[in-house]
């Protein structure tokens, strides 16, 4: 996965540039998670474990879930204190062409639900934009 921006991590946190060579684990991040399960891939065999979350169901039953909900969550997986959400950005005929994420800290997963809509309707917003009607 390939992070090609990055902003500041909490309120205290300091600023950090865009940045377009920041890799993100697919098998530990919303973002790869939630392309792996659309096109029906499997995780990478033995990926590493970056803590004690990481990849903590099954992947036949996180990766039907996450069809389901045409969103992945990760929490705490790549990095403890650290969680994520993704919706895919849909083209022409509902084609995947990438995943949206957002990175944040997990105390803030509570307002899940807001995010999930911004996240969504940015998506939307960014198809409509490539052609995607």
């Amino acid at each position: 996965m390939l992070c090609i921006a990055r902003s500041v991590q909490g309120r205290e946190g300091d600023e950090v540039e865009g940045e377009t060579r920041f890799q993100l684990p697919a098998h530990a991040s919303a973002s790869g998670k939630l392309l792996f399960a659309l096109h029906g891939l499997p995780l990478p065999n033995h990926p590493p474990r970056y803590t004690a979350y990481t990849s903590p169901s099954p992947w036949d039953q996180e990766a039907a879930a996450i069809r389901a909900a045409d969103l992945a969550v990760t929490q705490d997986e790549w990095s403890l204190g650290t969680s994520s959400l993704a919706v895919p950005v849909r083209g022409l005929g509902g084609e995947v062409l990438c995943a949206l994420g957002l990175s944040l800290p997990t105390d803030q997963l509570r307002g899940r639900e807001l995010l999930e809509r911004r996240l969504r309707r940015a998506t939307h917003d960014l198809g409509w934009e490539l052609g995607g009607r």
